[in-house]
C-alpha cells in the first residue's frame, strides 16, 4: 500500500497545481489522498479498509454525484496520474501500464457518467 499512497500523493499535488482540476479538487480535505488510497488498493485486492471506514463504493459513488467533469477534465485526470505512476516509481512494463491505463479509462468514464458531463469546467 505504501506505493498507492505514494501514487496518491504525487497526484493531488498535481491536482492541486493544475489549472483545469483544481477547482473540481478546491474542497479537497488533507486526509482525501489517502481516502483515495485506500479505496484503489481495496480495488485491486489489497486490505478492505476504505469499505470499513468509509463505506465502500457507494460511498466513493456519492462523493462523486454531481461533480460535472468534461472531457477534458477526464483526460488530464487520466493524465496526471500517469504521470505520478512514473513518479513514484510504479512498474513501466507493458502488461502493468496497459493494466492501469485500462483500470483509470474505465474508472474516469464511470466517474465522468455518476457526475453528469456538463461541457463547461467547473469553477
Amino acid at each position: 500500500m505504501p506505493a498507492i499512497e505514494r501514487l496518491m500523493d504525487l497526484f493531488y499535488q498535481k491536482v492541486r497545481a493544475d489549472a483545469l482540476l483544481e477547482p473540481v479538487f478546491a474542497q479537497m480535505t488533507v486526509e482525501h489522498p489517502q481516502h483515495v488510497a485506500h479505496f484503489v488498493a481495496e480495488v485491486l485486492g489489497g486490505p478492505a479498509s476504505y469499505s470499513k471506514e468509509r463505506g465502500g463504493h457507494p460511498h466513493m459513488i456519492s462523493r462523486h454525484l454531481n461533480r460535472r467533469l468534461t472531457q477534458p477534465q477526464r483526460l488530464q485526470w487520466v493524465r496526471l496520474l500517469l504521470e505520478a505512476a512514473d513518479e513514484a516509481g510504479l512498474p513501466d512494463d507493458a502488461e502493468f501500464r496497459s493494466a492501469l491505463v485500462a483500470y483509470l479509462e474505465r474508472d474516469s468514464l464511470n466517474t465522468q457518467h455518476y457526475c453528469c458531463i456538463y461541457d463547461e469546467p467547473v469553477l
